[in-house]
């Protein structure tokens, strides 16, 4: 890649950059209620069991290089998950009998 299209590339991206921070401003501003309204439900829903008050916030930049378009999106939501960890199974090893795991 020559140094221009290096240059080039590093103004557009800062223009970008530059953008993003003036619109996800504007988004959660425009989005101001819902965002609070979301906010209030996951405080209530804490609340109400032994999670902590989580509100997700997600902001995006996806570039259409093709057709030199950028689409910025804002969203936001209450995160709900469910989650188990443990140790990955291993088929070549044959597994313990442990006390209390039948």
């Amino acid at each position: 890649m020559s140094k221009h299209a290096l240059d080039s590339d590093n103004a557009k991206l800062s223009a970008i950059a530059k953008r993003a921070g003036e619109i996800i401003t504007e988004q959660i501003n425009e989005s101001q209620a819902d965002v609070l309204q979301a906010w209030y439900a996951a405080a209530e829903e804490a609340q109400d069991g032994e999670t902590p008050a989580k509100l997700r916030l997600g902001f995006a930049v996806t570039l259409d290089l093709d057709g030199n378009k950028a689409n910025y999106t804002l969203s936001y939501g209450i995160r709900r998950k469910v989650e188990t960890a443990e140790a990955i199974p291993d088929p070549s090893q044959p597994e313990l009998e442990m006390e209390g795991r039948e």
